[in-house]
């Protein structure tokens, strides 16, 4: 119902560039366009909704103006405080080495490789703990050093490759893979502020079970009601299976919030340990991409990052959320675009000078039908210097939720073009329509 209220009935002649169109006067498999639910970007697509349907739903919350979506904008200014909502400025300046490991090394499909090998083991010794979990009241510390320390091993060496395997993970299990996300988000997070390995092993193992006491105690019927109860149940449960001191002031103090409104001792600023505050963000930043709520929509990745953002010195420590950021980047690897062409990409690479004009691999034409030629551009190119004739911008990146793709053959397809002798446009055939499909 509340999808419903979003939307406004309008004649097809009344459709306008910038308009997300949600819905159409037919089902969407009657209808040549795959995307079920885009902006219009372009006469061709405007031209074709007019000619195929008498009325289509609008919606307005995420019509854009295309003048204005396309515009270079300076940073936003930091937010101001008020008396309900305070703003607190960090006493001490963020520990920041970001000499410690090397630039984040371009993915290769070795590294891929080697990074899915190490995310599948990971993914093994998590489902041992929480099934261990469900067998017994205590987790084994044994296999959470194993996941956290080919994790911490993995975003050291292959940090692109983790970030592209976490958000493209397979929904099996809402709480075990938001563990695993979490995890990854806070291990990038760490790894490009400089943290010690040492330390990246307790985020890992803190951010995977911060919120194991509370899983337990619904497995037993015990319902928790409020933060502190869910906190308290955790520390129990890391106490019982001793674990490190740092580990589980990660799992008492993640909901502590920044401006001390937070839970269940409302710390403020640097009272809250470093750890916890690296995962309070990575923990926000997934809920936000992959709700555990029914009722909440999933956001877009630069949607999350926009949510970060605005949280700065209140929830977050702002220095702290800035760079949280600038470890993923606004377009995260596999990130959906959809470009001011009306194509759709994926984003395939990144490059730390442009981190908002990744690599794209364009996937479809204007009317989100998929080609049968691909082309890998970089949007960096129309920087001074650069002579591709690039000329496309992003519109808006769009969730993943509303695709059924798998970004696996598109990750792959990349890589075979990536490193054949002659990089030029290759023909996809049946690859798309093998795997490019509608949510149903």
């Amino acid at each position: 119902m509340a999808q419903e209220l979003k939307q406004s009935k309008i004649s097809a002649s009344e459709i306008q560039m910038g308009m997300y169109v949600s819905a159409l006067d037919r089902p969407w498999e009657d209808s040549p366009f795959l995307l079920q639910g885009f902006v219009v970007s372009s006469p061709k697509v405007l031209a074709k909704l007019q000619s195929l349907c008498k009325y289509v739903y609008v919606d307005n919350a995420q019509s854009v103006n295309m003048e204005e979506a396309t515009k270079e904008r300076p940073a936003p200014p930091p937010p101001k405080g008020n008396p309900n909502d305070p703003y607190k400025k960090s006493e001490k300046p963020l520990p920041i080495n970001k000499e410690k490991y090397q630039p984040r090394p371009r993915m290769s499909s070795t590294e891929m490789k080697l990074a899915r090998e190490s995310y599948q083991r990971v993914q093994t010794s998590l489902s041992t703990v929480f099934k261990g979990l469900s067998e017994n009241s205590l987790i084994n510390p044994q296999d959470v050093s194993k996941a956290s320390s080919t994790l911490v091993s993995s975003a050291v060496a292959y940090p692109s490759a983790l970030s592209w395997l976490a958000l493209i993970q397979r929904h099996n299990n809402k709480v075990y893979d938001h563990a695993l996300r979490t995890s990854t988000w806070a291990l990038l997070c760490g790894r490009h502020i400089g943290l010690d390995e040492q330390d990246l092993k307790w985020l890992a193992i803190g951010s995977m079970i911060k919120d194991m006491g509370q899983l337990q105690s619904k497995k037993k019927g015990k319902k928790i009601t409020t933060a502190d109860e869910a906190v308290q149940e955790s520390v129990k449960l890391a106490e019982m299976s001793r674990m490190h001191k740092e580990v589980i002031k990660i799992i008492a103090c993640h909901r502590e919030k920044f401006n001390g409104t937070g839970k269940p001792k409302g710390l403020a600023g640097e009272d809250i340990p470093l750890l916890a505050r690296i995962t309070s963000i990575a923990t926000a930043y997934d809920l936000a991409l992959n709700p555990l709520n029914r009722g909440r929509d999933a956001m877009s990745s630069s949607e999350a990052a926009r949510f970060v953002y605005s949280q700065r010195g209140r929830a977050f420590q702002d220095e702290l959320a800035v760079q949280f950021i600038e470890s993923l980047g606004t377009y995260p690897l596999g990130t959906i675009l959809q470009l001011d062409t009306g194509e759709v990409a994926v984003v395939v690479d990144q490059d730390d000078k442009f981190r908002l004009k990744p690599k794209v691999m364009v996937i479809t034409d204007e009317e989100g039908q998929p080609l049968e030629e691909k082309r890998v551009i970089s949007l960096a190119a129309q920087q001074p210097g650069n002579t591709d004739g690039v000329s496309a911008r992003i519109l808006k990146d769009l969730s993943t939720a509303s695709f059924n793709i798998d970004m696996r053959e598109i990750q792959k397809e990349y890589q075979r073009l990536d490193t054949s002798p002659s990089p030029g446009t290759r023909s996809l055939g049946g690859i798309f329509r093998k795997f490019f499909g509608k949510k149903t």
